[in-house]
């Protein structure tokens, strides 16, 4: 394990490191946002010797952490919920099969055996969740929160590079719905006259508004843009580098209704 007093690099292993101590996603857009500040953090005289010690110093003192995208576990272990329930169903069943037979209520015969065989089979469907929609608003709120903000070059309604991928998940997300509507924020970084920021927020929403409505197959579909110029800054009073994650566009969700697409959650 690193010491407080060896160097701080821009390295995979090192990036890796320092986003699981943080407990933050190991994302490409974190491990972005990191070598950004590592370097500055080596560029600022205040913090000398540039060591371990000093870089995490420097990291609170910048709130740096408000930056990075934590990790998500909320979901860990979900998936063994079903399982569990269907093995709870089939345990009970069974201790009540014995008991049964036990008391003497249950007489064995060929016939019966297989009649009590089908009387199990259908009491675990019943119990089972057969099966869910794949499609929901909170799935959309949440890959809308893996993928969003979409972020743009300055005083530019062009994306920064790597963003416009964003726009293409987004609109093959959203053909799974078959009714939707969602609010497109745009934003800038409060440096400039509030009505020329004002002007191209509403057109850097305009732009993804554009992508999506052109996209999207769905008949009942409305996108609805606003402008907020600087006004809501994702970083307060950012400066430098920091500007960068305030030109950006928001996504957020009015109405969504799936289509019917369904998954099995039973083996067949």
């Amino acid at each position: 394990m690193p010491s407080d007093h060896s160097l701080v690099s821009t390295e995979e292993h090192e990036l890796n490191y320092l986003l699981r101590k943080w407990k933050k996603m190991q994302s490409n857009n974190n491990k972005k946002v990191l070598i950004e500040k590592i370097q500055d953090f080596k560029n600022d005289e205040g913090y000398k010797p540039h060591n371990r010690k000093n870089f995490y110093r420097y990291i609170a003192d910048k709130r740096i952490l408000g930056l990075l995208e934590a990790r998500k576990d909320a979901n860990k272990g979900k998936g063994f919920l079903i399982p569990l329930i269907v093995s709870l169903v089939v345990i009970f069943i069974i201790a009540f099969v014995i008991i049964a037979f036990a008391s003497g209520i249950i007489k064995y015969s060929g016939k019966q055996k297989t009649d009590e065989k089908s009387a199990v089979v259908e009491e675990i469907k019943k119990e089972e969740v057969k099966s869910k929609k794949r499609y929901t608003e909170e799935s959309l709120k949440n890959f809308l929160k893996e993928n969003t903000p979409i972020y743009f070059v300055k005083d530019s309604t062009d994306f920064v590079d790597g963003q416009k991928s964003k726009t293409k998940k987004i609109v093959s997300y959203l053909n799974n719905y078959s009714d939707i509507e969602l609010l497109i924020e745009g934003h800038t970084a409060n440096v400039g006259l509030p009505k020329n920021e004002l002007a191209l927020s509403k057109k850097r929403a305009k732009e993804i508004q554009n992508i999506i409505y052109s996209g999207v197959k769905t008949e009942n579909k409305i996108f609805k843009v606003k402008g907020y110029g600087g006004t809501k800054e994702a970083v307060k009073n950012a400066k430098g580098s920091e500007q960068k994650l305030n030109r950006r566009v928001e996504i957020k969700i009015i109405k969504a209704i799936s289509k019917d697409v369904f998954v099995n959650d039973v083996k067949q």
